[in-house]
């Protein structure tokens, strides 16, 4: 009997060790070197693991402001406006980062990912009364599913999907006749997952309180008692209580700040960009082992446009096998006399699809301004969950009379069809060698940076970006400036503070000086460096390196790779610090930028900008930008009572607009733009209204 007990703790065991060995050997980490190099060193999995290095340093706490004391130079950045669900997740990473390093701890939350969601399954399908043996493939091929790979360290939040069997199982069990029995041990383990999900990323917490809701209207129809419709209210408030908590930080700050937006907000074209597509469901990732079914999918990805993450909702064979099973049993029941009730995963599963594909409910909830869950293609992860749970259920009951060298003859076949069909190519040395050599760059580059400029020295990064999700500028792509962060100790970078923070745009100041004026104004500012990322300069930076060389800044820090340049100032003992910034506030579209790193804003009608002066007495600034429209039309501009512009523009016409002076009163001044028609649609492939548009918008001293 003794022997017996433990058998169930070694079904697990063997599990989690599948799980890891098939991770580990897939990715090739099998050496401590190759754990020292990231998944990933590119895009958001930087912002990934500079989230993790601000944990480890004490800076990432539930509850509190986010405020980054090695970013955002000369102030200290802020990330409150950027809701983000996850802090435990990055206080625990962080934590471990301590102990074991920052590339390992990144990637063994990866791998955690994975096997929380093996567990998960498996629980949920033995909570659901599944043999253990179709709870074991189920739970495998849920944990190596193709959305966890190829989500993986740049969206570590949307990998955690470990919880959606148990949040989906919950769903189940408020939807059913008797409901949810309060003060029940069932009841307790529901809320408990419903905290768990409000503390994760806020698509599942929007899943959940969708089926939470959808139970609430299924009791509603039946006439339910009081009882099974206060339990689905419950749930959904359980959800938003652990949302409110994640994102306290973020709604403190919108509380405090009601002029600037939150950098979440998105176009509502996104929601039918990257909605989530059916035939993405059966069209696997590139380079799978099935020529035929590999070349499936390329011909849907060349046929669609654009390319984006919509194209990777693959759920695998086993669980495309499965829907068909679901659909199939479904219609069969609907078709017998008397009726027999659906499988609950049939129910779950259409609103799923319904909600989701283009014009569904995040369609419906975009044209009413909610356009923050754009991705609805991420909930093929629920598609397959729910598949793999029917079809754990329905091989129970089929084959419970089957011998047992049947049941795990047929369970190992799944298993190899799931590690054949959904495992990614194996990762080449080569592959590592070639981050590895980045990553060994940059630690050296931070280190001669730290040798040679005092502790606590501010560094000025080039090209100016914004923070986070800032467009492509030339060859560089968005976050590369945290890279020398990443393995600093003691230095402080201009870089990462959150655009919606206004005093993060200072640096707006600075465009359009000469490298002279800049080096002067940054040495008044106290920064011991400009730090130069190559890719960012149509000529790597050479012209502005030999100008700051002419002036007398000849000492210069260069990567071992040559893609970072740090060119050395000379920063005042008593250095001063801006003290005017520009917020565009209200009546703007999102900022658009070109290849050449200019910026441009369209108005939806009457704008505002806001020029803060943090000092204590009046300043004098001289404005300057490009005004064009699309149709003839007058704008003014104030400033208070008092007026700076009155033009009128001809159709298609632009005009600069230069040294417009400004007496700037200490706190916030606003100008104000003023057209004398409404704004119309921009043309016929681009639905905004537009009334004017604002390029190079520039205040200089």
């Amino acid at each position: 009997m003794k022997t017996l007990r433990w058998v169930p703790v070694l079904r697990l065991v063997a599990l989690i060790a599948f799980v890891s060995i098939a991770w580990c050997v897939m990715l090739n980490r099998l050496s401590l070197s190759a754990w020292q190099t990231p998944l990933s060193y590119f895009g958001d999995s930087l912002v990934i693991l500079g989230r993790i290095k601000v944990a480890a340093e004490g800076h990432y706490w539930p509850l509190a402001s986010k405020n980054v004391p090695s970013l955002g130079a000369p102030f200290i950045a802020n990330w409150d406006s950027f809701p983000n669900t996850e802090d435990v997740l990055y206080l625990i990473l962080g934590l471990l980062s301590r102990v074991v390093g920052l590339i390992p701890a990144a990637n063994a939350g990866v791998l955690l990912a994975h096997v929380l969601s093996a567990v998960s399954f498996y629980a949920a399908c033995r909570m659901m009364r599944c043999r253990w043996e179709w709870s074991f493939i189920g739970a495998l091929a849920y944990a190596l599913s193709p959305y966890l790979f190829f989500r993986s360290l740049p969206h570590l939040s949307l990998t955690y999907a470990w919880h959606v069997p148990l949040l989906l199982c919950v769903a189940w069990w408020l939807s059913t006749r008797y409901g949810l029995r309060l003060g029940s041990r069932r009841s307790w383990l529901a809320f408990g997952i419903a905290l768990i999900t409000g503390l994760q990323n806020p698509y599942y917490t929007f899943l959940l309180v969708q089926l939470t809701g959808l139970a609430f209207v299924i009791h509603v129809v039946r006439r339910s008692g009081r009882r099974q419709l206060i339990a689905p209210v419950l749930c959904a408030g359980v959800v938003m209580a652990g949302w409110v908590f994640g994102n306290f930080d973020s709604l403190r700050f919108q509380a405090a700040s009601p002029l600037h937006r939150l950098t979440a907000s998105r176009p509502y074209a996104d929601l039918e960009t990257y909605a989530l597509k059916p035939v993405a469901l059966l069209t696997p990732l590139p380079n799978h082992r099935w020529e035929l079914w590999n070349q499936l999918g390329e011909r849907y990805r060349r046929g669609t446009s654009p390319f984006n993450e919509a194209h990777f909702a693959y759920i695998g064979l086993l669980a495309i096998g499965s829907v068909a099973l679901l659909a199939g049993v479904s219609f069969a029941r609907l078709a017998r006399t008397p009726r027999k009730r659906l499988p609950f995963q049939a129910w779950q599963m259409l609103w799923i699809v319904l909600s989701s594909v283009p014009g569904g409910l995040g369609g419906i909830l975009g044209l009413l301004g909610l356009t923050i869950f754009r991705g609805s293609n991420r909930y093929s992860v629920a598609v397959m969950a729910l598949a793999l749970l029917f079809v754990a259920q329905w091989l129970t009951g089929v084959m419970r009379q089957r011998p047992a060298w049947l049941r795990l003859s047929l369970a190992a076949v799944l298993g190899v069809l799931v590690a054949w069909d959904q495992l990614p190519r194996l990762v080449m040395p080569d592959d590592i060698a070639r981050i590895a050599r980045i990553v060994e760059s940059d630690r050296d580059f931070a280190q001669r940076l730290e040798h040679r400029l005092p502790s606590g020295a501010m560094i000025f990064q080039l090209p100016m970006a914004g923070f986070p999700e800032w467009p492509t500028i030339h060859r560089m792509s968005d976050y590369q400036h945290l890279r020398p962060f990443l393995f600093s100790n003691n230095l402080r970078f201009s870089y990462g503070n959150q655009t919606n923070n206004p005093v993060s745009h200072w640096q707006e100041e600075l465009e359009g000086m000469t490298p002279l004026e800049l080096a002067q104004s940054l040495e008044r500012y106290g920064f011991a460096a400009i730090q130069i990322h190559r890719a960012g300069f149509p000529d790597r930076g050479a012209s502005l390196i030999e100008s700051l060389r002419e002036s007398g800044r000849s000492e210069t820090i260069e990567s071992t790779r040559g893609d970072l340049v740090a060119i050395v100032l000379h920063p005042r003992e008593q250095p001063e610090r801006p003290v005017v910034w520009v917020t565009f506030s209200d009546g703007w579209h999102s900022l658009e930028i070109d290849m050449l790193g200019s910026k441009q804003r369209w108005s939806s009608g009457n704008a505002r900008v806001i020029v803060h002066n943090d000092s204590a007495q009046p300043v004098t600034r001289y404005v300057s930008f490009q005004v064009s429209t699309i149709i003839t039309r007058q704008i003014r501009l104030d400033l208070g009572n008092q007026a700076l512009l009155d033009v009128t523009l001809a159709e298609n016409e632009g005009r600069d607009i230069s040294a417009i002076s400004l007496t700037l009163q200490p706190g916030d001044n606003v100008l104000q733009f003023t057209t004398d028609r409404p704004a119309r649609q921009a043309s016929s492939n681009d639905m905004r209204q537009v009334a004017f548009l604002i390029r190079d918008f520039r205040l200089r001293p």
